[in-house]
């Protein structure tokens, strides 16, 4: 197996509309997710899908942030995602993250989310509003005799993107930062960063914020405000909370966030 040293990324997408492959992730004899990699070149992917049943939200993360990390190792030594796979399913079980058994047979799922699917039979992943890029939602006008007024609904929030710093605040599930809320410093922008080894629960937290921003928005709060509206209240099981303790700070930029996020 030889080292692709012509790679340029730091680690491998997470999302693949393409085959993958799939070991099965075991811990203490419990199925807890798929190891996976894009069969198609062309897909520079790999990840870990989780049995979003088979463990509690923070021993869930941590199997996550295990294998996002040695992913990461993976691809920074230059291997492609089927070379990556092929190395971890050798590795010994990790007391955290699990591993795959040994004997196990590689599988293929036609894309990522038919993995997930596979995985977690009847699960349906979180919709983004119209207004923030999903599926348009019927109207909540009154009715009227005429199906001619039959309309959908425009939702509206915050612009997501900014040139000036911003401030921000971290949002925590449990024990677990699931991401970072931010507002413009000029008021006029907000949004939400994830920590991308916290998935899925950032990638929840995220879809929450969003339709929570759509609600502040209608009230006429301002960014700044809408978030700062929200530190102290109790934890919401999807959005996390805004610890009271947790100091509100700047960073210079958008870019420079997301480079805090990583860690």
């Amino acid at each position: 197996m030889t080292p692709n040293t012509n790679r340029s990324g730091a680690s491998y997408a997470t999302e693949a509309r393409g085959p993958v492959r799939h070991y099965p992730l075991v811990l203490e004899g419990r199925t807890i997710g798929h190891l996976w990699a894009a069969v198609d070149e062309g897909e520079d992917a790999a990840g870990a899908v989780m049995v979003l049943t088979a463990l509690d939200t923070e021993p869930r993360i941590g199997v996550a942030s295990f294998w996002g990390k040695r992913l990461e190792q993976a691809c920074g030594a230059g291997l492609t995602p089927l070379e990556a796979l092929e190395r971890l399913r050798k590795e010994r079980e990790d007391p955290v993250g699990g591993g795959v058994p040994e004997g196990a047979r590689p599988e293929e799922a036609p894309s990522k989310d038919a993995l997930v699917a596979w995985a977690n039979p009847g699960y349906t992943p979180p919709a983004l509003p119209e207004g923030l890029g999903g599926e348009p939602r019927p109207s909540q006008l009154p009715r009227h005799p005429g199906p001619e007024l039959v309309t959908r609904q425009v939702l509206k929030s915050y612009p997501r993107r900014t040139d000036q710093p911003v401030r921000y605040l971290p949002v925590r599930l449990g024990s677990v930062t699931v991401g970072l809320l931010w507002a413009s410093v000029t008021g006029d922008a907000a949004g939400f960063v994830r920590n991308l080894d916290a998935q899925p629960e950032s990638n929840f937290a995220e879809v929450w914020w969003l339709e929570e921003f759509v609600r502040l928005h209608e009230r006429g709060l301002g960014p700044l405000e809408a978030i700062r509206e929200h530190v102290g209240a109790p934890e919401h099981p999807v959005g996390g909370r805004l610890d009271p303790a947790d100091e509100e700070r700047t960073a210079a930029s958008t870019a420079e966030l997301a480079e805090i996020a990583r860690g």
